[in-house]
């Protein structure tokens, strides 16, 4: 017997398979199966790695869904808005794909802004070369970066 195993819009190949008279069930996702050991992504069916943005996900989708918020992206679907979406064929259409992010519980506001690691650069200056002459007759060229040789 199948039975969906969500009311809240999420198509139908995201099916609980129970067996009739056992008491195991197992979770078929875009076709694949996941019996519990192997977690797999609720947006194309790929192996997942954690929850990210509360939304069991591989890297693919959870790199997706980032840069779609982040960006602002708005996508078109030029289909139906109900096009397959697995880990074949999960870049055919991003606003289905990103729908399928929402559905499967992705959550926008836990999406942190953006950072860069080094810090801001407008205020850095560009670093200078300096010219040395060593002992031995070779010249070399040093990078200065505020104050400090490199």
């Amino acid at each position: 017997m199948q039975t969906p195993i969500f009311n809240s819009g999420i198509p139908t190949e995201f099916l609980l398979n129970q067996q009739p008279g056992s008491s195991t069930s197992t979770i078929l996702i875009n076709g694949k199966q996941s019996t519990g050991n192997s977690q797999l992504c609720a947006i194309c069916g790929a192996d997942a790695d954690g929850l990210h943005y509360n939304a069991l996900s591989c890297r693919s989708c959870n790199a997706f869904f980032r840069r779609a918020v982040t960006f602002k992206q708005t996508y078109v679907c030029r289909k139906d808005g109900n096009c397959d979406v697995n880990q074949y064929v999960r870049c055919a259409c991003r606003a289905c794909r990103f729908q399928k992010c929402l559905r499967a519980g992705m959550k926008p506001s836990a999406v942190q802004p953006r950072r860069d690691p080094t810090g801001s650069q407008k205020n850095r200056k560009p670093p200078k070369r300096k010219r040395l002459d060593t002992d031995d007759g070779i010249l070399c060229f040093v990078w200065i970066w505020g104050g400090k040789m490199v």
